[in-house]
């Protein structure tokens, strides 16, 4: 059976009442070439042109196909017209859960589900966990893998929502989304994925943006913020992209330049935010110096 014994990590995300995919974690045996994309966020302009450059691989998503852009269904529809493969990211689970949950107990930025046909949804729950490339020795995942820990016994909720790594202090990796606290000392769970098993590619790093390491590689270029949709195409390991229309999500994730590999996480505050900030400082330093 493709299902694992369920963690309590795994419980928080994937809720009893949510029906689960039918293999948590999938296998594809295709030798075709193969067209993995990056977080599309219901950028659906951009995911045709994207798709244009593709010659007739397979592709494949790596997660959060929706949310937060402006055409998610557009995107669903684009996705099953090429019988896309893919897995699952938060964003898909969340829809998931806003389905279940009626709209009279949702947020009015899921109202767009409401236009979602039967087989928009089935496609969404037919998404795996993990989806392993055998021909290319290479896993799909949205978020991340804990390094040491077997695929079926990963937490749910690593795999669709982990950025970084953190020891223990039994020397074992844990997996974290974000730090508990901003100094927290942690590294992008990519740059520990271990030479000898299969090559992971993975997306829901924005932030980080592309990530080349030397087992595993992120193609989360942030779309949704102004940067880049990319494809990886494999055999050959090309990036093929293209430009973001506009900034759709403003204040919320701040890009480092393409290819940066830092160990740091940032994140900004709304606008709002950082003015109120900046205008407090600045009046607290004219308070100050004015009692000098």
């Amino acid at each position: 059976s493709n299902q694992s014994p369920l963690s309590e990590r795994s419980r928080v995300v994937h809720m009893t009442n949510l029906p689960p995919p039918e293999a948590w974690h999938a296998t594809w045996g295709g030798s075709e070439p193969v067209f993995l994309i990056g977080d599309v966020h219901g950028c659906a302009d951009e995911l045709e042109a994207l798709l244009a450059l593709n010659e007739d691989a397979q592709v494949i998503f790596v997660g959060d196909l929706v949310n937060k852009g402006p055409k998610s269904k557009e995107c669903i529809r684009l996705a099953r017209e090429v019988n896309a493969l893919g897995v699952r990211g938060n964003h898909e689970q969340a829809v998931l859960k806003a389905l279940q949950k009626g709209k009279e107990n949702r947020k009015p930025s899921y109202d767009w589900i409401d236009d979602l046909d039967a087989e928009d949804i089935q496609f969404l729950n037919d998404l795996p966990f993990t989806l392993t490339l055998t021909h290319y020795n290479t896993i799909v995942v949205h978020a991340g893998l804990v390094p040491g820990i077997p695929l079926e016994q990963q937490a749910l909720h690593d795999l669709v929502s982990m950025r970084h790594l953190k020891q223990t202090e039994a020397g074992q990796w844990e997996g974290f989304e974000k730090p508990v606290v901003p100094t927290e000392n942690m590294v992008p769970w990519a740059s520990q994925w271990p030479q000898g098993h299969p090559h992971v590619v993975f997306g829901h790093d924005a932030i980080r943006r592309l990530q080349k390491h030397p087992n595993a590689t992120g193609i989360d270029t942030g779309c949704l913020y102004g940067g880049e949709l990319t494809a990886l195409r494999l055999p050959g390991g090309h990036l093929v992209s293209v430009a973001a229309k506009r900034q759709y999500v403003v204040g919320t994730a701040k890009l480092l330049p393409s290819g940066s590999n830092s160990r740091g996480y940032f994140q900004t505050m709304p606008r709002t935010l950082v003015v109120a900030a900046t205008t407090a400082a600045v009046a607290l330093a004219a308070t100050f110096l004015a009692r000098l």
